[in-house]
């Protein structure tokens, strides 16, 4: 106990004065409990936070991934068609030719039925080489969903 002056023996200002330390230290006690409620809240909410941020995180990697991996396969799918193509072109281009060719030739019994068949031949490799160009057009200026 602290003196107090004035406060002698079992004085009521003794009493009074006893009763507000009480009080004081009861508010005190209080108080740290409370505090302590409210960093281990905190602590809580932090390693919510971080949870979150990580689980972003993950997710974000995981999306990049499946753009890495679309790109790479458009990519590949591109490559083939333009391979493709370019093989196609110079099946066109030797048709072409040999057509040319049987034309500067002096014609036999079959050549015109020849002739004929090579351009049809030609006509529908044509047709091919338009189809994959359509194709790899369209594998490279698809519209972006933008979701």
């Amino acid at each position: 106990m602290n003196y107090v002056y004035g406060a002698t023996g079992n004085s009521p200002e003794r009493h009074h004065i006893q009763r507000l330390q009480r009080e004081l230290q009861q508010t005190r006690h209080a108080a740290e409990q409370k505090l302590r409620e409210y960093e281990t809240r905190a602590r809580r909410a932090e390693a919510k936070a971080k949870k979150a941020y990580d689980l972003a995180d993950k997710d974000k990697a995981e999306l990049q991934q499946q753009v890495d991996q679309l790109k790479r396969k458009h990519l590949n799918r591109y490559r083939r068609d333009a391979r493709e193509m370019q093989k196609l072109e110079d099946q066109n281009q030797r048709l072409t030719d040999q057509v040319d060719a049987l034309k500067t030739k002096p014609t036999g019994p079959y050549q015109a039925d020849l002739i004929d068949l090579l351009q049809t031949e030609n006509r529908k490799l044509h047709q091919r080489v338009l189809s994959a160009q359509a194709r790899a057009y369209r594998t490279t200026n698809r519209p972006r969903d933008t979701a």
